[in-house]
């Protein structure tokens, strides 16, 4: 027999209203977007790059309740990372830079990364 599948519902944290908690991922999210519009995202954020960071962004808070305070840490390093990565690639070029990434993902991710995995 068929099994019905169950729509998830996300868990609101104690003492949170529905209203509330879609306030906060709309505060969020314009965090997010005013981050991604701030000088020091020009360089590495264009032709709309900014994507990805939001949907990491909301990625966080929906896998692990990331709040703002956390959201901007994690957009501070990704910026931080960024910067180094461009940096990188005016010093050393493209391939140096990339090879310098990817060195790194493999030890964050704990496997190993090869060009052709697709990240």
């Amino acid at each position: 027999m068929a099994q019905k599948k169950r729509k998830q519902h996300r868990r609101l944290p104690p003492g949170m209203t529905y209203a509330e908690a879609l306030a906060q991922q709309r505060r969020q999210l314009e965090a997010v977007r005013e981050a991604a519009e701030g000088d020091s995202y020009d360089r590495g954020f264009q032709d709309g790059k900014e994507l990805t960071v939001w949907v990491a962004a909301v990625s966080l808070e929906d896998a692990y309740g990331f709040g703002p305070k956390r959201v901007d840490r994690f957009l501070e390093a990704f910026t931080d990372n960024m910067t180094e990565y461009v940096r990188m690639q005016e010093e050393g070029g493209e391939v140096y830079a990339l090879e310098k990434l990817r060195q790194k993902a493999e030890r964050v991710l704990g496997k190993e990364i090869t060009y052709d995995d697709g990240y």
